[in-house]
């Protein structure tokens, strides 16, 4: 099955061109000289970002080779990821000629965070990291109003044995003022764990005149619950490989025994059909049986074979020679009129290996034959 591996550094680097376009532009050049080059500009931006975006997702789409899964999971990915963009190049149009443009942009960030499908919050990023802005959707993640979540700071919402995780990466986004992304778990009004993505950002808050933290939450519940569904699945399909390898196990060992059936007599019969692989196993358990037995006699049986081609025939000649090396008398039983014809049909030449119609007459021939060495 195929994986998700969206390549989420060149996404970034997107997003992240935007964002430095915003804040590097000289706005207060263009606000004397009245040019409004700067919408413009921004949009080509943008547009660029959108053409890394729309190809990197077709990319993946394509490679999803139809398993809706994995479409769920790229779809939901890209979402987040363009979430995450709007809200990086907000929080910079924020940053921009606080004089002028602080109100404005302020309350322009507050209707988008607002109306974000994910959780978005303000926290202090100092002190007691009190929740300063939470947005509706964040209020309903975790079912809380927005009053009483501005009483509350992230340690309140974080499980006790969790608490220390994080708190270096806050410190990061502070001194570095990079966007930071950590798998966090976040509590419920009534104790409910949620997993979530945690994306965050140190701005200057244009109104409060201080630093806060400028938060995103994903919440990835369904996201775990496929990949708990994805590891259930790959489990299974282990299992069944196990058994399958199992059985085929039993099966090879059943179509192609060694059975001694007297002393120094061993009898192998051939049932099925055979191909390298079954002959390459015969051969292995035949020379490990005759290593700890040292039989004088091996019948092999070919009563039980569907096919006998030009293949198995020279594999059992080579089998016969190198038995013959080791002092082992070999002899083919269970010839009937159909296995003779196919032999004579592909030309085989076994003129120095005894025959025999039937296990009882090799048998016999080799007890008549033989009677003082049993």
């Amino acid at each position: 099955m195929k994986r998700l591996g969206v390549d989420n550094d060149t996404l970034i680097r997107a997003i992240q061109d935007v964002h430095d376009f915003i804040l590097s532009y000289p706005h207060d050049k263009e606000k004397k000289e009245g040019k409004h080059d700067f919408t413009a500009m921004l949009n080509r931006h943008i547009q660029k970002a959108q053409q890394v975006f729309s190809i990197h997702y077709d990319a993946e789409k394509k490679n999803a080779q139809g398993d809706q899964k994995i479409l769920k999971l790229i779809d939901s990915h890209f979402n987040m990821m363009a979430r995450m963009a709007l809200g990086m190049w907000v929080s910079a149009l924020g940053q921009i000629n606080k004089e002028s443009y602080a109100s404005k942009y302020h309350s322009y960030l507050k209707m988008l965070l607002e109306t974000m499908p994910i959780g978005c919050k303000l926290d202090e990023d100092e002190g007691n990291g009190m929740i300063v802005e939470p947005n509706y959707t964040f209020c309903e993640m975790f079912g809380y109003t927005a009053e009483e979540l501005q009483s509350l700071n992230w340690k309140d919402l974080t499980p006790p044995r969790l608490l220390e995780q994080g708190e270096h990466l806050v410190q990061e986004t502070v001194q570095t003022g990079k966007f930071i992304a950590e798998d966090k778990v976040y509590m419920t009004k009534d104790g409910r764990e949620v997993p979530i993505i945690l994306y965050y950002k140190a701005i200057d808050h244009p109104i409060l005149n201080r630093r806060v933290l400028l938060c995103f939450t994903v919440d990835i519940s369904q996201t775990k619950r496929y990949q708990r569904e994805l590891e259930k699945l790959t489990k299974e399909q282990q299992e069944t490989i196990e058994v399958l390898k199992y059985q085929q196990e039993l099966i090879n060992k059943v179509s192609a025994p060694v059975i001694p059936i007297w002393n120094k007599i061993l009898m192998v019969p051939f049932i099925g059909t055979f191909d390298s692989n079954r002959m390459q196993r015969v051969e292995e358990s035949l020379f490990e049986t005759v290593t700890a037995q040292r039989p004088k006699h091996i019948l092999i049986d070919l009563s039980g074979i569907s096919v006998v081609d030009t293949h198995v025939i020279n594999e059992i000649v080579q089998l016969f020679m190198s038995l013959r090396l080791l002092g082992i008398q070999t002899i083919l039983v269970g010839i009937n009129p159909n296995t003779a014809q196919q032999l004579v049909g592909i030309g085989a030449r076994m003129e120095h290996i005894p025959t025999y119609a039937t296990l009882e007459q090799g048998l016999r021939k080799i007890i008549n034959g033989k009677l003082d060495d049993l």
